[in-house]
């Protein structure tokens, strides 16, 4: 019986080289999913913000119209 050195056999080496360039690139797609996870927040909260401003300009248009109404019937 005779040893044989298999073609497929890797160094450890090669090994390690293979191993780290997998978690390099597992941690590189854990940083891309926490960056993507930053700017859905940040949309959400950009969108939450225009929604308050339109509601506080729909507010401050009645108000307006109130204050409007007011004075017209001060003056009759």
């Amino acid at each position: 019986m005779s040893c044989h050195v298999l073609p497929w056999r890797i160094s450890a080496y090669e090994k390690d080289q293979i191993t780290s360039g997998y978690f390099k690139w597992a941690d590189e797609m854990n940083e891309i999913c926490d960056m993507q996870m930053t700017i859905l927040e940040k949309d959400t909260e950009i969108a939450e913000l225009e929604m308050e401003k339109g509601y506080i300009e729909d507010k401050i248009k009645r108000l307006k119209e109130i204050k409007l109404r007011h004075e017209i019937w001060l003056k009759n």
